[in-house]
């Protein structure tokens, strides 16, 4: 790994406290093995940063500090037993989830069920296709579109099958063919990727790093110096997360799980650092970013409210 754990060992090991200092546990879900890895470890470095600057602060909610108890989540059962645990032994006042789990609705359910706020900070790779679809039915007449790649491909990638879900809804039909002039053209890699008269267009979580805000420019230098790398969506989302809890913890007057679960429910948008995170339908999401590609280059041409669909 590329981070250090003696931070967490420091977070989750502590001396008996009494109750009135004992800290305030708020809970992550995470995995952070096999291909979710990286994005595992960068949602717990964003994290780290969050609890650092509240220790370098002497910052404490009710005379109490607070902390993070992280937990790994390698498959749904352990996901759920996990959780059952965080609620039940820890009692965590609430839960951050992800990245990296297969399917959360079980555990956030688990967790709503016990009265617990819960945010969900993983990408919304369907959301991402969707936005993207949207943006070709607006560009284009053409009700073809070309494709290089088995359809079994797109219907592993949430991103790609988001899309020709929304592309196919109308008289609109797929080829499996080279890109020819004047047709819109699907790629499937790391990104997935739409080429509309020679110019490439994509739907990703974070804008060219020129159209970051002032403080998200700074949080992810001072990210970069601390961990020696670029932070990924896991950890802006994450960081937001944490500190959007941090921030109703704050205005209540009793630090219970119930009253933070009821103060994050009335609130419906947030200041993130990648922008306004809104709450719809019990779920909080992210705005996204149209951006046009040009070799490395990343153009943003569009910013994708956090309430669209």
């Amino acid at each position: 790994m590329r981070r250090c754990w003696l931070l967490l060992l420091t977070l989750l090991v502590g001396c008996s406290r009494s109750a009135e200092t004992e800290p305030l546990w708020i809970g992550h879900l995470v995995s952070t093995s096999g291909p979710h890895r990286e994005r595992g470890e960068e949602a717990i470095q964003a994290i780290d940063l969050v609890i650092q600057q509240l220790k370098t602060e002497k910052k404490t909610f009710f005379g109490r500090e607070v902390w993070v108890r992280h937990v790994e989540a390698t498959d749904r059962a352990t996901a759920r037993a996990e959780m059952v645990r965080l609620l039940a032994v820890n009692r965590v006042l609430a839960v951050i989830v992800g990245p990296g789990l297969e399917d959360p609705a079980e555990v956030v359910a688990t967790a709503r069920s016990q009265g617990s706020a819960v945010i969900v900070t993983q990408r919304d790779l369907q959301r991402e296709g969707r936005a993207l679809a949207r943006f070709a039915l607006m560009r284009t007449n053409a009700t073809r579109l070309t494709h290089h790649w088995p359809l079994a491909q797109a219907a592993s990638s949430p991103v790609a099958n988001a899309f020709l879900q929304i592309w196919q809804s109308g008289e609109r039909t797929i080829d499996e063919s080279n890109s020819q002039p004047g047709i819109p053209a699907l790629g499937i890699g790391p990104t997935v990727t739409l080429r509309l008269d020679q110019q490439e267009f994509s739907v990703e979580p974070i804008p060219p790093v020129e159209q970051l805000s002032t403080l998200a420019q700074d949080w992810r230098e001072r990210y970069r110096k601390q961990f020696e790398e670029s932070p990924d969506a896991s950890a802006f989302y994450t960081y937001d997360a944490l500190n959007l809890l941090l921030d109703r913890l704050e205005q209540l007057e009793r630090p219970t799980r119930a009253a933070l679960a009821e103060a994050v429910q009335q609130l419906s948008e947030f200041e993130g650092l990648l922008g306004t995170v809104r709450q719809r339908e019990g779920r909080w999401s992210w705005p996204l970013f149209l951006v046009e590609r040009q070799d490395t280059q990343r153009r943003l041409i569009e910013t994708i409210p956090a309430d669209q669909p």
